[in-house]
């Protein structure tokens, strides 16, 4: 049964949405410059370094203790306040290998600290794959029993340096270490981190059954602890650079594409250049010199970018391999990576599509419903614009959660408000990602795409309803490829997806959990753009647009949807029916859209999609969307009492297309 789902935001490993009106937009890692931060590495004596997760661009930090963590992790665990033991860690990783620890740098907030200790232990994996932890501090490679202290801050600082010298130095094994400090105070937020979530920044120890389980905070979205471990680097690997995998990408050919592939430095020193040699199809090429824009870190990454010119259609095999390091042999084990990149003539006119990820709790999603509206304005019908709403927990509920199109919520694991973009780009429904304040400028992220994204096909979408009940619906889908592609088996990339939205969702009066918080409620500075919500309260009953009802293999498509044998230019087509017989969550069937969407299992990305009316008994199709899908140009245009019209009318029109066919057409 298709209802509001319980969609808990804890649920899917983050715990809320960003407090900042800007948020934080990026791009996946197999299309966006591949620069997370490094830890900081502040230069010491000789050669040693301080060790540290990087610190917000602000400089600004804050602090966490056990009342604050027990609301995050259930409204209802009021004992979790009252403990006063903790037990914290950061990870320094394996690039590291061999360098020597001899002091840590914690900083805490002001009070009383007992039953301190200090402890580091060897990076493990257990049986599932994930890092092992000391059941206790005495069960670590090394721990230190520390007096206890009291930390003191200068006027209104809350906060202190504790600097510990190790009593016997400590050489990171292999896989690198984790460094942890435990204690008891009463301070009620002694933990103090900053920066953006970086796992391996902040594992947190909570009790059960006489051992403490740690967890990622990066995963609540907590940026990593400030603290720092001074390091001897003069034994640790200077030329290790690895590569990771990449996923299949789009070109066109005889146009000259960027083959990328991401770079990661496992040393601890910084590097300025790599050699490499790329190979296609099995033939390399010389050795060639790639030059960072500025030295890469130890521990960071980024991307390494050729020019390459594809001549003939089809799948083409890249290679990448690193092979020296700053002019030294590179000595990783995994220096090379491979992909494939599907090569054909000429793209498709893509309608884009964009997931707003939304909730009616979320102070800062108004942001998104400007933003998509924008969006919409400035490419009408070339847009299709599909909100994911999903609650936060049992109190904060949005009841329009839609459980069938939860496991594509989660497998993007966002903040709120954010969006996908054709699932080939990362970012706010609103800002300008190139912009430090709040302007419009997510149309960049869907010029990004069909810059680097072209598309191999044609989508067309006809649906109407099954029965007088509206209770299923017909669907066909009409598509045609731009190029040959033979995929035997489970290979096979391509798959059809199904998302049914609705227009003017509302709820009753009273019931305010469909009221959209509102965090722009007497805020000062901000653009017209946001005159009605600044002007608003700061809860506002409305109507909601684009949402998500239900979906059918929303996240990977419908097996066998796509044949696994293509030719260019073969007209394709794939019929189903959709049954919302147990809908509970649609509200008006007039107002209800269906969303076909050609997805390509092998990066994830929407390939092309087409959307079409249910109102009126269906067949409308958006206008814009499958006037091109099989190289048909509008000849005529009618309204509804069939007189001619000289150009589109909002409402229903008749379209007849120069290949004789005639469709409805649905414009907003």
């Amino acid at each position: 049964m298709e209802k509001s789902a319980n969609l808990k935001v804890g649920d899917m490993g983050f715990a809320g949405a960003s407090q900042h009106p800007l948020g934080i937009a990026q791009m996946p890692s197999h299309l966006r410059s591949m620069k997370k931060p490094a830890p900081m590495r502040r230069a010491g004596e000789d050669n040693t370094i301080w060790f540290a997760y990087p610190m917000s661009e602000d400089g600004k930090f804050s602090a966490i203790g056990w009342k604050i963590i027990s609301v995050i992790f259930d409204a209802k665990a009021s004992a979790y306040a009252q403990l006063t033991n903790y037990n914290v860690a950061f990870m320094v990783p394996g690039n590291y290998a061999k360098a020597v620890v001899d002091s840590v740098i914690m900083v805490l907030g002001v009070g009383k600290y007992t039953n301190v200790k200090l402890w580091i232990d060897g990076v493990k994996s257990n049986a599932q794959g994930s890092i092992s932890f000391p059941q206790t501090p005495d069960m670590a490679d090394y721990h230190e029993n520390l007096a206890d202290f009291e930390l003191k801050g200068a006027g209104r600082n809350m906060f202190a340096l504790k600097d510990i010298e190790l009593a016997s130095k400590y050489t990171i094994p292999e896989n690198g270490c984790l460094i942890g400090f435990s204690f008891t105070t009463t301070t009620e937020s002694p933990l103090v981190f900053w920066g953006e979530p970086m796992s391996g920044g902040f594992f947190f120890g909570v009790p059960a059954q006489n051992q403490d389980v740690f967890l990622d905070m990066s995963l609540l979205k907590l940026g990593s602890l400030v603290a720092m471990a001074r390091l001897d680097v003069t034994n640790c690997s200077h030329a290790n650079v690895s590569m990771d995998k990449q996923l299949e990408k789009p070109a066109l050919i005889n146009q000259e594409t960027r083959l990328s592939a991401a770079v990661y430095n496992n040393a601890a020193s910084a590097i300025d250049n790599v050699s490499f040699v790329l190979t296609v199809d099995g033939e390399a090429q010389k050795e060639q010199t790639y030059n960072f824009p500025a030295p890469l870190a130890g521990g960071g990454n980024d991307e390494l970018v050729v020019p390459y010119t594809f001549t003939t259609e089809g799948v083409h095999q890249v290679e990448f391999k690193i092979t020296k390091v700053n002019g030294e042999v590179n000595t990783s084990s995994n220096p090379s990576t491979s992909y494939e990149v599907f090569a054909f003539e000429k793209s498709a006119k893509r309608t884009s599509v964009v997931e707003e990820f939304t909730g009616t709790w979320c102070v800062w999603c108004p942001r998104g419903h400007v933003g998509v509206h924008k969006l919409k304005e400035r490419y009408g019908d070339d847009i299709i614009i599909l909100a994911g709403h999903a609650s936060r927990d049992e109190k904060d509920v949005d009841p329009m959660g839609c459980a069938s199109y939860y496991d594509v919520i989660r497998a993007y694991n966002p903040d709120f408000p954010i969006a996908l973009y054709d699932r080939s780009a990362f970012g706010d429904p609103y800002a300008d990602p190139a912009s430090s304040t709040l302007t419009f400028g997510s149309y960049k992220y869907v010029e990004f795409v069909k810059e680097i994204m072209p598309t191999e096909a044609t989508v067309a979408l006809t649906a109407d309803w099954a029965d007088t009940g509206k209770s299923v619906i017909n669907a066909k889908v009409d598509f045609s490829f731009g190029c040959s592609r033979i995929s035997l088996g489970s290979a096979n990339p391509y798959a059809i997806a199904f998302v049914l939205s609705e227009d003017g969702m509302q709820g009753e009066k009273d019931d305010h959990t469909w009221y959209q918080a509102n965090g722009f409620s007497g805020g000062t500075g901000y653009n017209a753009d946001f005159g009605s919500w600044t002007s608003a309260g700061r809860y506002v009953n409305m109507a909601y647009d684009n949402v998500i009802v239900q979906a059918w293999d929303a996240l990977n498509g419908i097996d066998e949807s796509v044949p696994s044998v293509v030719m260019k230019d073969e007209k394709l087509s794939y019929s189903t029916t959709l049954d919302i017989s147990a809908n509970t969550l649609i509200q008006n069937k007039e107002k209800l859209y269906l969303t076909a969407l050609l997805l390509n299992r092998n990066n994830y990305s929407i390939v092309n999609a087409a959307q079409v009316s249910l109102g009126n008994g269906g067949s409308a199709s958006i206008e814009g969307v499958t006037d091109d899908a099989n190289g048909a140009t509008v000849v005529a245009r009618y309204n509804v009492n069939g007189v001619r019209l000289d150009k589109a009318q909002k409402g229903l029109n008749i379209v007849k297309y120069s290949d004789g066919t005639t469709k409805k057409v649905m414009v907003k």
